[in-house]
């Protein structure tokens, strides 16, 4: 486990490197302080910039999975629908809220811990999630600050 950052520290601004350059060994470990990280905060989702590692990884958890989802140099391929204003927080920015746009239909390419390429559809909640995500390893954040 590792402290998570809190807004305005500088780490949440810049752009994230990739992590496939991690190596598989680097990746895991990174993984599993996310994890616990994430479990300790009660949160849903957290990126590496969100505990000072400025790469390219995002870990979700799932409802009804065995195990959380990580995202390797996750990208958005594809967005559907009209974009819709909803309440978001961040675990970095303790009792913040804000209610970006975001379309709520989704698709989004990553790769996994093998380096083999994924892809998957989501919508609603999770799809405003990984969208979240994706914005703080491009250096965007919620709080706009």
């Amino acid at each position: 486990m590792r402290p998570l950052l809190i807004c305005p520290d500088p780490v949440l601004r810049r752009i994230c490197e990739p992590a496939g350059y991690l190596g598989p060994d680097a990746l895991r470990a990174l993984a599993a302080d996310l994890l616990a990280t994430l479990l300790a905060a009660g949160g849903l989702a957290i990126s590496a910039p969100q505990i000072g590692v400025p790469r390219r990884l995002v870990l979700l958890l799932e409802a009804g999975e065995e195990g959380p989802l990580v995202l390797c140099d996750p990208e958005l391929l594809a967005v559907r629908g009209a974009p819709v204003a909803r309440a978001e927080q961040c675990l970095c920015w303790p009792g913040g809220e804000a209610a970006p746009v975001r379309v709520e239909d989704v698709s989004i390419g990553w790769y996994d811990a093998a380096g083999i390429h994924c892809r998957r559809d989501m919508a609603g909640a999770q799809a405003r999630l990984v969208q979240q995500q994706i914005d703080i390893l491009g250096g965007r954040f919620i709080g706009g600050f």
